[in-house]
């Protein structure tokens, strides 16, 4: 592990999304769980880890002020201070872009997890930053426990899948700060477009 302080350390959690595919007026991430917005949850699991320094969140436009006002209500003094709210983009892809600019310039390693994600343990975040460090860039993921099929176009089933070599992508994600900005260049160089 890199010899690193905690100012080095951010995490961008993109809330920028408007629920289109759950439905309904307000977003999920402003939705409550146990009488407490889901966004809230999610920034108070890694408020809980106390390397983490900064913590960007990006949101929609209309609702940047009322998460503000939710993390004064919620959170201390000394914890709304790690936080900073600006307003996402259009994907995931262009919020996390949105938030990496909004990082201290002395930050070296990020992770990102999405804010509707409120039941990531603390310990999970640190196993995952620990792996970053070590690695350079890391993911917390699952194994595929689900039968799957490969088909063909016409919906007829190709093969079954070997699912041993098969893991679903969970957050958090996190990298080098260098390492991450040098993959948005190449995306923006090529017009790739990755959910992930």
């Amino acid at each position: 592990m890199p010899a690193t302080d905690s100012s080095s350390i951010g995490a961008i959690i993109p809330a920028a999304g408007t629920g289109t595919r759950m439905g309904g007026d307000t977003p999920k991430q402003f939705l409550e769980v146990d009488n407490v917005p889901i966004l809230v949850q999610t920034v108070s699991r890694f408020l809980q880890v106390s390397t983490i320094r900064h913590i960007i969140v990006p949101l929609p436009e209309q609702y940047r002020a009322a998460a503000e006002e939710l993390f004064q209500q919620y959170f201390s003094p000394d914890q709304y201070k790690r936080l900073t709210c600006t307003v996402g983009g259009e994907t995931r892809q262009d919020s996390v872009w949105q938030g990496l600019k909004k990082l201290p310039a002395e930050t070296e390693f990020v992770l990102v997890h999405d804010g509707a994600r409120p039941f990531v343990k603390p310990g999970l975040i640190e196993q995952c930053l620990m792996a970053v460090f070590e690695h350079g860039a890391a993911i917390v993921a699952v194994p595929v426990r689900d039968t799957i099929k490969k088909v063909r176009v016409d919906g007829t089933i190709e093969e079954t899948v070997d699912r041993r070599q098969l893991w679903h992508a969970q957050t958090p994600q996190g990298a080098s700060v260098q390492l991450l900005k040098k993959a948005y260049a190449i995306a923006v160089k090529d017009g790739f477009a990755g959910t992930d």
